[in-house]
């Protein structure tokens, strides 16, 4: 495994990311002061976004699956769990967006090459019972 977020694994031969980025903010108020630099006031932490990337070949190793629950796992609005491949938590993200490009379409449509983008925000914890929930019906559980 190289990162999961919920029930979706991204590995080498599904849903493979070929990289994650961070993007974490602090808030600060700023005060203007007469005759001088402002003072600033820290205000805790802020916005913080990770980008996913990949791409699938859907022919040969598949994935399309595992984009289409990370599709419908946006739709609900709720935050999952992200763990990096190591164990180490990322903590809860909502899936702000997908974005998808298929290339070489294959006589069905589908990319023999799929590039794909999720962009993830930083959020609070889900009630467990509706985590729960949207967790089993995404997993198909």
């Amino acid at each position: 495994m190289l990162l999961m977020i919920g029930p979706v694994v991204f590995d080498m031969t599904g849903v493979n990311h070929q990289s994650l980025s961070n993007e974490e903010k602090t808030a600060f108020g700023k005060h203007d002061v007469v005759g001088a630099a402002p003072i600033y006031e820290f205000g805790g932490e802020d916005e913080a976004k990770l980008t996913i990337e990949g791409k699938l070949l859907p022919r040969h190793l598949g994935g399309l699956d595992g984009l289409e629950a990370l599709k419908a796992m946006r739709a609900t609005g709720v935050a999952w769990m992200a763990v990096r491949g190591d164990g180490f938590p990322l903590g809860w993200h909502l899936i702000e967006k997908i974005k998808d490009k298929h290339g070489e379409l294959d006589f069905n449509g589908v990319g023999q090459e799929v590039e794909f983008t999720v962009e993830l925000l930083r959020a609070g914890a889900p009630n467990a019972t509706t985590y729960l929930s949207l967790f089993n019906q995404i997993a198909g559980g």
